[in-house]
């Protein structure tokens, strides 16, 4: 069976850490350079998940569970997926969502029905909208002040991505990999005074500082998306590590474990079955 990294981290949440058994894993890695809490412990529940699994030890999950809808996003779904074949185009896809205005969240779930009617229906497959006169009957139509509301974006392939070159690197490599970029975090501050005072925000989730205030001069956000993506490829070097050392085979994952987490069959794999 095949799943997403996304879904994949999905899983490991599901379980607690054992600072015991994983007290060797990142020995050599500086996880208090520029992680925030939730980031490494991420990382600390996944290198638990792929150690045990190395182990054989029986692993107590809790299921993945249905995902409440807030009013904020587009799409609010449980879309947790396994495939069948490597080379499905819903496993090797991007995930794209975007973030409802405030002024239509303000205005009751009536409202945010129908803003998600409208916005989907004229969403292209790529996951943009193109057609301005729409954008700015939305503008006028719910009010909105800000029509670049937030596009959400996740790779959500295994295949084609940052992800997958790496996992074809050897242990050693991964981790002259990690060396170099927690050399580059490290640098990064005496760059420049703006360079600096995103350092100072390195504790923020990458996803924050790929959101940073709209209001901000547009090279600082620049600079702020450039750390981000340090802190994000980091963290997949780091996860990569993780799973390598433990011998870990996310393609080996029992379809029984899957559906016991609520995992669906993907309907494009299992079609014909």
């Amino acid at each position: 069976m095949y799943i997403t990294n996304f879904n994949l981290n999905r899983i490991t949440k599901r379980i607690d850490i054992d600072e015991q058994l994983i007290s060797d894993v990142f020995n050599e890695i500086d996880l208090n350079s520029c992680l925030s809490l939730e980031e490494k412990e991420d990382l600390k529940i996944a290198a638990t998940f792929f150690k045990k699994s190395a182990l054989g030890e029986k692993i107590q999950f809790h299921p993945i569970e249905q995902i409440k809808d807030t009013g904020t996003l587009l799409n609010e779904s449980n879309n947790a997926a396994f495939h069948l074949n490597a080379d499905c185009p819903r496993l090797n896809s991007k995930w794209v969502n975007f973030y409802i205005p405030v002024e239509v969240q303000n205005k009751g779930q009536a409202t945010i029905d129908r803003f998600r009617r409208l916005v989907r229906s004229k969403i292209n497959d790529d996951g943009t909208i193109s057609d301005q006169s729409f954008i700015i009957f939305l503008k006028v139509e719910f009010g909105i002040g800000d029509l670049h509301f937030g596009r959400l974006e996740k790779d959500n392939s295994s295949v084609v991505s940052f992800s997958d070159s790496i996992e074809r690197l050897s242990l050693d490599e991964l981790k002259s990999q990690i060396d170099h970029l927690l050399e580059q975090v490290s640098i990064f501050p005496s760059k420049s005074e703006l360079h600096k005072k995103i350092y100072a925000l390195r504790y923020w989730d990458s996803y924050k500082l790929k959101r940073i205030e709209k209001n901000r001069d547009p090279v600082e956000k620049e600079l702020a998306n450039e750390f981000a993506n340090l802190k994000s490829h980091l963290i997949a070097l780091v996860m990569i590590f993780s799973k390598k050392a433990n011998n870990f085979d996310q393609e080996n994952l029992e379809e029984q474990i899957l559906l016991e987490l609520n995992f669906k069959k993907c309907s494009e794999c299992f079609k014909n079955i």
